[in-house]
């Protein structure tokens, strides 16, 4: 390819960025699909446009393909540290997303999202208490059993886990399982202070 056609591309990419910079990042979005096809038929490859994709992607709101686009970035760049900060960040945004408590528990994107992160092994506590609540929700007890049961197990600490364990039980009849879940999610909870109390420390 001549360098007349890859300055033609740069721009494009600019153009794109200075889009995102003036707060409009759908439009940075459509710029980069357009470049990005644009490459592709050209048979240029460039991390660089696959970030800036990436960071329209998340500002736009579209995290799913944020993600995937920052991870080709990182794919043919490992070293580069903004790709790794943009990755921490759409990671980051995508697991507050399966963790809202307003998220309806039947959302269509929760498997979706949730095999992100998981694929990358990026998945934590709260996305895959995210995929046991869907499970339960469509009917999948058993799946549900088997995720929580492995939540627990490597997370025995953690009180959400066991909170979620307790309402697999109760989904399935088992009563009994269910309080003894709760107990533990109990047990393991913070304390709270007592009302009043003050925690008096050395001068």
């Amino acid at each position: 390819m001549n360098d007349k056609r890859l300055e033609q591309l740069s721009e494009r990419v600019r153009e794109a960025k200075s889009a995102i910079d003036e707060g409009d990042p759908k439009r940075g979005v459509t710029q980069m699909k357009q470049v990005l096809g644009e490459m592709a038929r050209q048979g240029v490859v460039s991390a660089h446009a696959h970030w800036v994709m990436a960071v329209a992607c998340d500002m736009a709101g579209e995290v799913e393909m944020a993600f995937r686009e920052v991870l080709k970035s990182i794919e043919l760049d490992p070293l580069a540290a903004p790709f790794r900060h943009s990755f921490s960040i759409v990671v980051g945004r995508i697991r507050g997303i399966l963790a809202d408590p307003e998220r309806p528990e039947r959302d269509e994107a929760t498997p979706r999202l949730y095999a992100l992160l998981s694929r990358s092994g990026e998945a934590d506590v709260g996305a895959h208490l995210a995929m046991v609540r869907y499970k339960l929700a469509i009917g999948a007890v058993s799946d549900a059993k088997v995720l929580v049961d492995a939540v627990v197990l490597l997370n025995p600490a953690d009180a959400s886990a066991w909170q979620a364990k307790a309402k697999v039980a109760r989904a399935m009849g088992d009563q009994e399982g269910a309080v003894l879940a709760e107990a533990e999610a109990a047990a393991v909870a913070p304390a709270e202070a007592p009302f009043g109390s003050t925690i008096v420390g050395e001068a």
